[in-house]
């Protein structure tokens, strides 16, 4: 099994052309099985889930940072 993965400004098109010049099939033409897209399925859920935790603990963290510098504030209001 061979995998291509190609981010350019032209797109899908050098997939093909990089698979012609390693004279393998090309991908796109390839016809994807139900596990393989059960599998990019369920890898996506954990990306996003992944994600979707790791955003929740920077905001919680953001919240507590904003919180210490509000006291420090009322520190120095309630000082001047």
């Amino acid at each position: 099994m061979t995998m291509i993965a190609a981010v350019s400004g032209s797109g899908l098109d050098d997939v093909e052309t990089l698979a012609d010049k390693l004279g393998i099939d090309n991908p796109l033409d390839v016809e994807t099985s139900d596990e393989l897209k059960e599998m990019l399925a369920l890898g996506a859920a954990g990306v996003a889930s992944g994600y979707i935790s790791r955003a929740r603990e920077a905001a919680a963290k953001v919240t507590a940072h904003n919180e210490k510098i509000d006291a420090v504030v009322e520190a120095i209001d309630s000082n001047a």
